[in-house]
């Protein structure tokens, strides 16, 4: 946990995911996985959130690219992800999300702590995009984020941007609002708001 700004406990939070949510890192996944077998793997090869299931590889080769290589790092920010990070966290642009018009708590929640280096990488890339939260979580894969946010924020928290299906189930059944980034993963998981901030920055 790195804390930009000290929450003041009153304040209502927003907690988003980085990877395929603000920024996508996939694609940089498929081009490392196609280089090293020689076939060719897409975005639209993706029919569940498991990569193994939907490509067909094995857990060995994908460990290996999530750990071992440099796509880790090779991500290319959403189009409208600094603009929503920015208006989420004045308030403009929160009533498109059934919130009031007041600053919020911005809080980066990440599994990305799956790597011993994934915390301070992943701080870098947001440095050098010039996208800051208030509060950056890195927690390691197999924590729950609705734990960690609860346990950091409990009834404070009134919307979380997700891809996850796993994570949005958790959160909808929280009774937490959660905006899907919508991916070919998620097509068919129902979330309170969906949005494509490739796109635009209201959601849809």
């Amino acid at each position: 946990l790195y804390v930009f700004k000290e929450y003041d406990g009153s304040m209502p939070v927003i907690g988003l995911d980085l990877d395929e949510v603000l920024w996508a890192v996939m694609p940089s996944y498929l081009t490392e996985l196609s280089a090293i077998t020689g076939q060719t793997y897409l975005m639209e090869n993706f029919h569940e959130y498991n990569m193994c299931r939907s490509l067909g590889v094995s857990e060995k080769l994908v460990h290996h690219v999530l750990n071992n290589t440099d796509a880790f790092c090779n991500v290319e920010p959403y189009t409208y992800s600094e603009s929503l990070v920015r208006m989420l966290r004045q308030g403009v642009i929160t009533p498109s999300y059934g919130l009031a018009a007041e600053p919020h708590y911005i809080a980066f929640i990440t599994h990305r702590g799956f790597r011993p280096d994934g915390f301070i990488k992943t701080f870098d890339l947001l440095k050098s995009f010039g996208i800051l939260p208030d509060a950056l979580i890195a927690a390691p894969m197999a924590q729950s984020k609705l734990d960690v946010m609860d346990e950091l924020y409990q009834d404070n928290i009134v919307l979380i941007f997700e891809d996850c299906p796993k994570n949005i189930d958790e959160f909808v059944s929280a009774s937490i609002p959660v905006a899907k980034h919508i991916q070919p993963w998620n097509k068919n998981v129902w979330a309170d708001y969906t949005i494509d901030l490739n796109k635009q920055i209201n959601p849809f």
